[in-house]
């Protein structure tokens, strides 16, 4: 079909050409004829001045596409799927989309990594190390076998070994050294260039008090103890301590008799029913002086029996006797003690029993433990009741001490009155009455007035009576 292109009155006329979705090289037309022509599956048709256009007929093509997933890491539903495919970000994953007409981008986006340390142990050296040491909580820790050190392993096993040690050939005996310059026969065998002997010492006795032969020589010194003498050694680090202690005398004379009293004339100092007396036993300050198992514990007495109802009245007294050990410096401990009571009742001749110088044995059987006394100091306390008429007892002894009351101190210390200074250690008289031996004595709880006396005690395993 051609067209054609005349210009009209003026001259004016059409210029054609091709736009749009074309093909070949367009070109404007403005005059002559324009031919139309119908190109594949169209159709170009006529009517007069009508010109029609017209595509073939077109059907539904259907499109098949199958997509899904199947194989390597997958979860869910595996397989394809038709028709239509949705892609979901799952965690960590983030999916981008980016349109260009018809088209899509999709880019899928995992979570940035970082390092990730893993704090499942810290791990270091101790003992004897060598090296800088360094504190492993992540990474690899790496064993290295040092001089003499094997490391094997086995598995998830670790063995460390060490070199195989033998025992150095020593010298068959050990030869004393008569001289500096002895040398000794095994001379293969030699020391370290380090090694340094110190010489061999003298030793032994000269001036002060020796006996026997004096100087010094070389080799070994024995220490022997002589008469009353102890030698006790210690050792250590290769040493020896001795300790030289001398004895009192030589070792404690066990004794048959012991009489706290010495030469001189007794006297009589009256008692008070209830009243605690505390005295050195082996006299003014004393130790004990011997060992010694008691059997009978003699004391002396008297009593003056005057009056009616002295004479003639029921009486019963009771004696304690104790024996006190010091603890720290100002209390006394009981350490044994005995009771001896006796009875009269009323009767005519009462003064015939009483009256006079009388000795009260106690024997061993009486006492609260065995009686054993060794070379230390003791501390005698008395204790006399009486009930019924009994007039009161006196204790027969030698004065030691004053009468009196001290009255205090003079000196450069200060001038003190005081008149509860004792005449002696733990020497005086309970200042409250008691009914038993009291098992301490502090040095507060004793007056010292009135206790110039020392009752005689006479300890005697030789007779029951003298």
């Amino acid at each position: 079909m051609a067209l054609l292109l005349a210009g009209g009155a003026g001259g004016a006329g059409i210029n054609v050409t091709i736009g749009g979705n074309t093909a070949g090289v367009g070109a404007l037309v403005s005059s002559g004829t324009l031919t139309l022509a119908g190109g594949p599956n169209l159709t170009v048709s006529q009517d007069g001045n009508a010109i029609s256009v017209s595509a073939a007929a077109q059907s539904v093509q259907t499109q098949v596409m199958s997509a899904g997933i199947s194989g390597g890491n997958t979860a869910g539903d595996t397989g394809t799927v038709s028709r239509q495919l949705v892609l979901a970000g799952g965690n960590n994953v983030t999916l981008s989309g980016s349109t260009n007409g018809s088209s899509m981008t999709i880019t899928v986006s995992a979570a940035a990594q970082t390092e990730q340390t893993q704090s499942r142990f810290n791990l270091t050296l101790s003992g004897n190390t060598a090296g800088a040491l360094a504190l492993i909580s992540s990474g690899v820790m790496t064993l290295a076998g040092g001089n003499n050190i094997t490391l094997s392993q086995a598995g998830n096993a670790v063995t460390i070994s060490a070199f195989s040690q033998t025992a150095p050939v020593v010298s068959n005996a050990i030869q004393s050294v008569g001289t500096a310059t002895v040398s000794g026969t095994n001379t293969s065998r030699f020391a370290a260039d380090d090694h340094v002997h110190a010489g061999v010492p003298v030793a032994g006795i000269s001036g002060g008090n020796t006996a026997g032969q004096t100087g010094t020589r070389y080799g070994s010194v024995a220490f022997a103890g002589g008469a009353n003498i102890t030698l006790s050694g210690a050792t250590a680090a290769g040493g020896q301590t001795i300790t030289i202690s001398g004895g009192g005398g030589g070792a404690a004379p066990t004794l048959n008799i012991f009489d706290n009293q010495w030469a001189g004339t007794l006297s009589s100092m009256g008692t008070s029913h209830g009243t605690l007396w505390v005295y050195p036993l082996a006299g003014v300050n004393n130790v004990f002086p011997g060992n010694m198992t008691v059997e009978t514990a003699m004391l002396m007495l008297s009593g003056n029996m005057t009056g009616a109802t002295s004479v003639t009245g029921a009486q019963t007294y009771s004696l304690d006797l104790g024996i006190y050990t010091l603890s720290a410096s100002s209390t006394l401990n009981l350490l044994n003690s005995a009771q001896s009571t006796w009875a009269y009742s009323a009767n005519s001749n009462n003064s015939s029993m009483v009256n006079g110088a009388r000795w009260l044995t106690l024997a061993s059987s009486l006492f609260s433990a065995q009686f054993a006394l060794s070379q230390t100091n003791y501390w005698l306390g008395l204790l006399i009741r009486s009930s019924g008429v009994a007039p009161a007892m006196s204790w027969l002894g030698i004065r030691h001490y004053h009468t009196g009351t001290a009255s205090g101190t003079v000196g450069t210390s200060g001038n003190t009155n005081n008149s509860s200074l004792l005449w002696g250690i733990f020497a005086g008289r309970s200042s409250v009455s008691r009914s038993d031996l009291p098992s301490t004595i502090h040095r507060s709880a004793l007056r010292g007035e009135d206790v110039g006396l020392m009752p005689r005690l006479v300890l005697n395993n030789v007779q029951s009576v003298f």
